[in-house]
């Protein structure tokens, strides 16, 4: 179920990013997989805690989300940022293009979280929805990397 909902969200993104431009391909099958790279970030500095780039790591990652626990709740005004976790992924290959080509990498979609509040923002594009997370998932992301 976690993973579904975080395809849910991925697939969100995909969308938005591909109808950007009426000429690129959208890839409907694209699942986390496609998440080629996390940077954490403190806002405000833009300075980079971490980049998280391996396979497997970006997988442990999305697991210890326990995104099925994630409730839809408005975060508290009084609550000031944390972290962002910017997230990344290969451009749509357009008409044309070799395979072997390089892409650039685009960020799909940004978590910010909140210090020593249980909730977190999630944004693709223009659109923002905010969650109640477990307080085990805050303390991670608050302690990432540990």
């Amino acid at each position: 179920m976690k993973r579904l909902i975080w395809i849910v969200l991925l697939g969100i993104t995909l969308l938005l990013v591909g109808c950007q431009n009426n000429t690129e391909e959208l890839d409907v099958s694209s699942s986390l997989d496609v998440t080629q790279k996390i940077d954490v970030v403190l806002p405000g500095t833009d300075e980079k805690i971490v980049t998280i780039e391996d396979d497997q790591d970006i997988a442990d990652f999305v697991n210890a989300l326990q995104i099925d626990d994630w409730v839809m709740e408005k975060v508290p005004t009084d609550a000031s940022v944390d972290r962002q976790f910017n997230m990344y992924q290969s451009d749509t290959k357009k008409l044309g293009e070799s395979s072997v080509d390089k892409s650039s990498l685009s960020e799909a979609a940004q978590m910010t979280t909140y210090q020593n509040s249980p909730y977190l923002d999630f944004s693709v594009k223009n659109i923002t929805l905010s969650f109640k997370i477990p307080n085990e998932v805050m303390e991670y992301l608050s302690s990432y990397p540990q």
